[in-house]
């Protein structure tokens, strides 16, 4: 082959080695954050899962013929890897979990995308020379090793982050410390961190300013940065999450008062109560929720306070966390002086997350859409909330997917609980669900009332084919993820 074409046929390969590179290094840079930017967490699901990065090991076929000069072979083959790489790894596929461009993993990307540069200029260079080698094999090894490089550029930014955040945080605490009138409340724990920050707010800013941090990967930096850039003099109250090393700083630097799934606490400066505060549905807490009914529409449930008062709240979330997390924040904000009624009004308006504990009636069935819930805290939290549903409860699920199949102890303990909840399971697919059926089966089971679908279609028809009155259907995660399942639900009626 003439050279003139040899290097053009170059070009065209490393115009499209670019891109498709670019959207590899931004899925792993996704699952680099999914994994709370720990080293261990990351290559474990790398590990795990390694469908995630066997691809691009593939890149040594195309290579291979271009090396052994199979140049015209070679390079339809290159064509068509690159452009399966970009398929693969393009970003907008992965809808399941929503890809936050927070500073840290942005300044983690800037490292990352650098890097790719270097080799791609580096390619550029050797483009033009009659030897193709030196080309083939660093263009080869990057893609093959691309998660690596993701973890290295994480590696290298580490000094940066450290005096980025460093500055913030002590901006962050020079403000605080000139606002006497503010009192933080920090939501803690592991459970429902959200969506006690979302009834909070609500509750709370019927009669407050109140200003609001979401529950996020980087807690510190993400208040800090609150803080320093969206803090107002009008802001009385300041939510966010919270972790025990927090707690322990903020404690000294302003008024606080620390929240989580059983009671909250005034610490700190100027306390605005004595003694902690416990709440939930044991009678012994100060403040006793006991749940009333639940229907696809939402939750009535009974406050009793300590005077022996009761108050009925009706509520538009469904599930054990949202309401014990929605029935908490009533009582804080209560305590904090917000009047009863207009509390009552602003939590009646809240409503279940799409695809997250969300009701309907369905050909008769009542529906509880849980498919963009895939973490396991929240699948059990799912399962214990079906036991409040009288009549047949069916269970319809592809396993935990978030970041990789449900497996392992984990994913037999869902399948032993699920198997004390409903009358009848169907699983969707057969390898992913393959240690939940063992769950399920070791828990005694009957096995005619559990069977397996190929496609969430398939799955709702098996759903509408159960015998029992007052069917309600828990559609739990699911590989088709929110309104993924939804179509498919909508095409087998």
């Amino acid at each position: 082959m003439a050279a003139p074409m040899i290097f053009a046929g170059r070009g065209i390969l490393l115009a499209i080695y670019l891109p498709a590179m670019a959207a590899a290094t931004y899925y792993f840079l996704h699952i680099f954050r999914l994994g709370g930017y720990h080293f261990s967490d990351y290559f474990r699901y790398l590990a795990a899962e390694p469908i995630r990065w066997l691809p691009l090991i593939f890149i040594f076929v195309p290579a291979s013929a271009l090396l052994l000069d199979y140049s015209l072979p070679g390079f339809i083959a290159g064509i068509i890897y690159l452009c399966a790489i970009f398929i693969i790894y393009f970003p907008g596929r992965t809808k399941n979990h929503a890809r936050r461009h927070s500073g840290r993993i942005l300044r983690i990307a800037a490292v990352n995308y650098l890097l790719l540069l270097a080799v791609f200029v580096i390619c550029i260079l050797f483009a033009y020379m009659p030897s193709s080698s030196p080309l083939l094999y660093l263009a080869s090894f990057t893609c093959a090793f691309l998660p690596i490089l993701t973890a290295l550029s994480a590696l290298l930014s580490i000094p940066l982050e450290q005096t980025v955040q460093a500055k913030t945080v002590q901006r962050a605490i020079d403000t605080l410390k000139e606002r006497p009138d503010l009192t933080l409340i920090g939501i803690a724990g592991k459970r429902g961190q959200q969506q006690s920050i979302e009834a909070l707010s609500a509750a709370l800013s019927v009669s407050y300013d109140v200003l609001t941090v979401d529950e996020t990967d980087e807690m510190e930096s993400e208040l800090a940065k609150a803080v320093c850039t969206k803090l107002e003099d009008r802001h009385r109250y300041l939510i966010c999450p919270v972790n025990r090393e927090m707690i322990q700083g903020l404690s000294v630097i302003c008024s606080l008062i620390v929240l989580d799934s059983r009671k909250f606490a005034s610490l700190g400066k100027n306390p605005v109560f004595t003694e902690p505060v416990s709440f939930g549905t044991d009678e012994t807490c100060a403040y006793s929720f006991r749940i009333l009914g639940v229907t696809h529409e939402g939750t009535e449930a009974e406050v009793v306070f300590p005077e022996g008062d009761t108050e009925i709240f009706h509520l538009k979330r469904i599930g054990a966390r949202n309401t014990m997390a929605t029935l908490g924040a009533a009582v804080l904000a209560y305590k904090l002086g917000v009047p009863m009624q207009k509390l009552k009004s602003a939590l009646q308006e809240l409503t279940s997350k799409p695809h997250l504990m969300e009701g309907r009636v369905v050909n008769g069935m009542t529906v509880i859409d849980d498919t963009a819930n895939a973490a396991p805290e929240g699948v059990l939290d799912a399962l214990e909330s079906m036991q409040w549903f009288s009549g047949t409860k069916i269970l319809m699920t592809a396993g935990i997917t978030e970041l990789g199949a449900i497996r392992g102890e984990s994913a037999r303990r869902f399948g032993a609980a699920a198997s004390k909840v409903f009358d009848y399971i169907i699983l969707v697919g057969k390898e992913n669900t393959r240690a939940i059926r063992s769950g399920i089966m070791s828990a005694g089971f009957l096995p005619d009332r559990l069977m397996t679908a190929e496609t969430t279609a398939a799955a709702w028809q098996l759903g509408k084919e159960t015998q029992g009155s007052e069917r309600s259907i828990l559609h739990d995660s699911d590989l088709a993820c929110g309104d993924h399942a939804e179509n498919e639900r909508k095409a087998s009626e």
